[in-house]
């Protein structure tokens, strides 16, 4: 556990808000392996079950240094005055994709369903990968105030 730490503090003080790109393009990755897997064939042989089973596993990495990095920037980017209504909208978006997800599970209860819900994760990671790089790379004025200290968000001299 102590060693997954530092390698997520790493990743954290290397990278700084890069790294919850590169953990959600990990996760992606990682999941559309385990998903190229499942559709190559029978899992049940014990190498794709064990490659299956190990991508599922190591994808987590990726979305808990994203993870970190979100909650960096909440902790450190947003003004004490608004830190009730972001935290509160946070909780009301994460209580809408459970039920989401407990909806999809109501619906999709066969296992001859889970091809057609793993691409639905994958695509999610992906979406959102895609979601955070493009917030990372086009700053708005309010970033490069909050962020005044990253070099990244700061303005370019034309």
């Amino acid at each position: 556990m102590l060693t997954y730490l530092n390698f997520l503090w790493c990743i954290l003080l290397c990278y700084k808000y890069q790294a919850g790109a590169a953990g959600l393009i990990f996760q992606a990755s990682l999941l559309s392996i385990a998903l190229t897997v499942y559709w190559a064939g029978p899992i049940s042989q014990r190498t794709p079950l064990l490659i299956f089973l190990a991508s599922i596993a190591l994808s987590r990495l990726g979305h808990m240094s994203y993870d970190v990095v979100g909650t960096q920037i909440i902790q450190t980017g947003v003004p004490a005055s608004k830190a009730n209504l972001i935290g509160g909208m946070e909780v009301s978006i994460a209580s809408l994709a459970e039920l989401v997800m407990l909806a999809m599970a109501i619906i999709a209860n066969d296992v001859s369903h889970f091809g057609f819900l793993a691409i639905l994760s994958v695509s999610s990671v992906a979406g959102a990968a895609w979601m955070f790089c493009r917030w990372l790379g086009n700053p708005t004025d309010e970033q490069r105030e909050l962020f005044i200290f990253d070099p990244h968000f700061q303005l370019q001299a034309t």
